[in-house]
């Protein structure tokens, strides 16, 4: 099959340096979702790099800003269907292109479906071609939950939802990373659930080979319980919390001391140790990072809000279970006992804290568990295996639809 993959930014010039830090994870699966079903076999043409002058340079749109901002709410120029009209032009004009994939040249709209990770992309966008949206979760979940789509005006909220559902009503396959992202879609845009596949995420971090993680597991500290935070939101990522898991083991004698990559606690605190930000994309940067999970007992992520969390499929590559929180996507991605811990978010130190003991006590216990996190990450939670899987997927719905 020939896809085109459609991306917001410009495929063949993905710098790092041109895009916010909120964003970066969002470019990081974007590409690694086109690299995935690339290798399971598939000619893959990326298409994106939308000329956004208009947005940017919208008087009406700066004045709402404004407008809203004054009311203590919050507006999203991005979401106003003329601009989005806009960006699906370009897009429909760059796949009636004639182009070249790879080295070898191409007719126009050569291809055999469309795939996405963005339902405002294809809102709009006038083609034929069958659509399938792959991504963590729709609009529909992110109002009133994450950051950026808080305090929403009644305009951008309408406008989302109207995306979504204009998208989703085209796909001929959503393929959403959790039962808790299928759930909030189907319930909000009132979509049949045949409509719905669940494909996971991947981690965007390359672990070692699996004897390398097996040395590492054996390896790991016995006088000292490293507990690892990597975020960039301290709240939503529920720094506080895993402060107070180390407050409770220590209570219980266990020597537990927290490292933290990325956001840092708003006080200070002798439990902790950060690093600061790393960029993975830099050498030495990625060798302290991975230094950080080879030696972790467990990545600590309590979190308040989250879609997927691609640090969790990193953590269980490196042969880490999670301790993490039963909210969002979360529970599609660790399973409790099998690749890491899940409590309710209310009284979390407190429920999670006695397992960690067990394990801290039980050596080989803990082993298992570090096993059974790396195999998670073999068999479910790496991007050739989902590529495979969404691959598999548009198969057969094409060959149902023909």
């Amino acid at each position: 099959m020939h896809l085109a993959v459609l991306f917001e930014f410009d495929p063949d010039r993905p710098t790092r340096d041109h895009w916010p830090a909120a964003k970066l994870g969002h470019w990081g699966r974007c590409l690694a979702m086109a690299d995935a079903i690339e290798r399971a076999g598939h000619r893959v043409t990326r298409i994106g790099g939308l000329d956004k002058t208009r947005e940017q340079r919208s008087r009406r749109a700066k004045l709402r800003r404004r407008l809203y901002a004054w009311q203590h709410q919050h507006y999203l120029a991005w979401t106003e269907p003329r601009f989005n009209r806009d960006y699906a032009a370009q897009l429909a004009q760059q796949l009636t292109a004639k182009g070249h994939d790879g080295d070898k040249p191409h007719p126009p709209g050569n291809y055999d479906a469309i795939v996405t990770p963005d339902t405002n992309l294809v809102a709009y966008l006038k083609t034929n071609l069958p659509i399938f949206f792959w991504a963590d979760t729709t609009y529909a979940t992110l109002i009133d939950v994450y950051p950026g789509f808080c305090d929403l005006c009644q305009r951008s909220r309408r406008q989302l939802q109207d995306l979504d559902q204009r998208a989703l009503k085209r796909c001929r396959r959503v393929l959403l990373a959790s039962d808790w992202a299928i759930e909030g879609a189907a319930s909000a845009y009132g979509l049949d659930r045949d409509r719905f596949r669940l494909i996971e995420l991947g981690g965007n971090l390359e672990p070692p080979e699996a004897p390398t993680v097996q040395a590492h597991i054996e390896q790991r500290d016995r006088h000292r319980l490293n507990l690892l935070w990597i975020g960039t939101d301290w709240q939503r990522k529920g720094g506080d919390r895993a402060i107070e898991l180390v407050h409770h083991l220590r209570e219980q004698n266990i020597p537990a001391q927290l490292t933290t990559i990325g956001g840092q606690a708003p006080y200070p605190s002798d439990l902790i140790r950060n690093v600061g930000r790393l960029d993975p994309s830099q050498p030495a940067d990625r060798t302290q990072l991975e230094a950080a999970l080879n030696t972790a007992h467990f990545l600590v992520l309590p979190s308040e809000a989250e879609c997927f969390g691609h640090v969790l499929c990193e953590a269980n590559g490196f042969g880490v279970p999670v301790l993490t929180s039963d909210v969002g996507g979360i529970p599609s991605v660790v399973r409790s006992g099998v690749n890491g811990l899940i409590a309710p978010l209310a009284g979390w130190a407190t429920a999670i804290a006695p397992p960690v003991v067990e394990l801290w006590r039980d050596w080989s216990a803990y082993q298992a568990l570090a096993r059974s996190a790396r195999r998670e990450y073999e068999t479910r939670l790496n991007w050739t295996t989902l590529g495979e899987r969404v691959s598999a997927e548009i198969a057969r719905s094409l060959a149902i639809g023909s």
